[in-house]
């Protein structure tokens, strides 16, 4: 019997969000061979339409207008994949629906999918990512970076046919990303070693292939053998999906391939030549600097509890105006929970003492949360409207949006059409519109592409230059630490 040497296939595929009447995109055709020939990637520019396409995989009746999927035996007629089509996501958009679930709903509920055990490869899984000490833990009083672990745990657990990773290494320390890597590799080639150990069979786990959609050249295993990439056809703002073999290539040659943008570290982020200069920043933030009060911030044994778990533990700090902070730590050790709590958003509770001496208005805030409860209660509000907010003005937060590459005609799109990074650069705006005595940034680049990075990067830090404006600063990413940092902050797990 001949072999099928394919997975899937998207053919003259039109792809569309619900309610987005955008039929002028280029159709798509994509090819996803199984394991044995090596992963997949995807990349692109953000509002290229990589998280489109992806979810056009999993629910292809929501997303997909005109064209055809069609799902074949992989390397055998009988394989169960045609027949059970299992497919595992882990993105931006199953985050936001995780946590739109039962608030109830423990860590190991969520693993084991609603049974009372967990199988081999669950349990084994969980002590990988460290998740043992938070299996009773209501899901929602977990970090961002501890959901992303639950979810990949969860997703890897069911052994899927197909596993789809949208940006899944955003929100993870380093360890949990180094984590993810040998996973990612593991599960390519088979991930019989491990698992075994473990009294899994093989043949339980050797038919996963991993589709991996990414901003970060790191991430691309020496597994991943094929790439698609979204380009603007000559002359046209539409994009096109083109697929090569890797031939060798390293992750920095295909990033540089296929986004126009290499990894060169002589290329700082703050010498951009499109970022506004230090003196058209004071211009625009005119006499603001004279209303800071010297003290913002002082948390004096600050303990922190949301039910039985305890986010914060004794935390004694002071934050003064012109300091720039880096707030470190891995996943779990409460840093979100601190910016939730600076922006009063946290409804947890405390012991001890935390007072912020300032409007809450004056305070700038982009983050996953915030960006998860935009989207959330967004509807049809067009970018423009999400970018003003409450407080902003039309005009300065028009102009800091020109900064970041965001002209009128795009804020003119529903926010919920746009893609994960632009909608990120839209909030960014927003939190720069204000003219913050602080502004608080928690994983801002995430979701961003290399360019997107290294714009908000040099615009945060020119800001740091031309204001007296206070930066809480929360990232796992060493190279996103800019030079106007003064001091920092490392959390540890309580």
């Amino acid at each position: 019997m001949a072999l099928r040497r394919i997975l899937l296939r998207l053919e003259n595929a039109v792809l569309a969000h619900p309610g987005d009447e955008m039929t002028k995109r280029k159709p798509i055709n994509l090819t996803i061979n199984p394991p044995s020939l090596g992963g997949h990637v995807i990349l692109g520019r953000n509002g290229a339409g990589k998280s489109l396409l992806s979810s056009s995989l999993v629910n292809p009746e929501t997303f997909i207008r005109h064209g055809s999927l069609s799902f074949f035996g992989g390397e055998e007629e009988s394989n169960s994949w045609a027949r059970k089509r299992s497919i595992a996501h882990v993105s931006f958009e199953s985050h936001k629906a995780l946590l739109a679930e039962d608030n109830s709903m423990t860590t190991f509920k969520t693993i084991s999918g609603g049974v009372n055990q967990l199988s081999k490869a669950a349990q084994f899984l969980v002590v990988r990512f460290g998740l043992f000490p938070l299996l009773p833990r209501p899901v929602h009083t977990l970090s961002t970076g501890e959901i992303r672990k639950v979810m990949i745990v969860r997703a890897l657990a069911q052994r899927p046919h197909l596993l789809v990773l949208d940006n899944a290494f955003d929100g993870l320390d380093v360890e949990a990303r180094d984590n993810l890597k040998d996973l990612i590799s593991r599960t390519i080639q088979g991930f019989r070693i491990d698992i075994l150990v473990q009294a899994v069979s093989a043949k339980d786990a050797e038919h996963t292939q991993v589709l991996l959609l990414t901003n970060r050249h790191e991430e691309i295993v020496d597994e991943i053998q094929s790439i698609s990439y979204f380009k603007h056809e000559t002359g046209s703002a539409d994009f096109e999906l083109f697929t090569v073999p890797r031939q060798q290539r390293s992750s920095e040659e295909i990033l540089q391939m296929t986004i126009g943008e290499s990894n060169d570290k002589s290329h700082l982020p703050w010498e951009h030549q499109d970022l506004p200069s230090v003196n058209d920043i004071k211009k625009w933030w005119g006499d603001h600097n004279s209303e800071t009060p010297k003290t913002l911030i002082t948390a004096h044994d600050l303990t922190v509890q949301k039910g039985d778990a305890t986010l914060l533990k004794n935390i004694n700090w002071a934050v003064h105006a012109g300091e720039r902070w880096l707030v470190a730590g891995g996943n779990g050790a409460g840093k979100s929970t601190l910016s939730r709590l600076i922006t009063s958003q946290d409804g947890a509770r405390i012991q001890g003492k935390l007072e912020i001496a300032m409007d809450k208005k004056r305070i700038g805030w982009c983050s996953t949360e915030l960006h998860m409860k935009k989207v959330a209660e967004s509807n049809n509000q067009m970018a423009k409207d999400i970018l003003i907010g409450d407080s902003a003005d039309m005009h300065d937060a028009l102009t800091v949006a020109s900064w970041l590459g965001l002209d009128e005609t795009f804020l003119l799109k529903p926010f919920s059409h746009l893609s994960q990074g632009q909608q990120k650069l839209v909030l960014i705006a927003a939190a720069l519109a204000c003219r913050p005595q602080m502004l608080v940034l928690d994983e801002p680049c995430q979701g961003l592409d290399v360019i997107n990075r290294r714009l908000v990067l040099g615009l945060v830090e020119r800001f740091c230059q031309a204001t007296d404006s206070c930066l809480i600063y929360i990232t796992h990413h060493s190279e996103e630490v800019i030079p106007s940092v003064t001091n920092i902050l490392h959390l540890k797990q309580s």
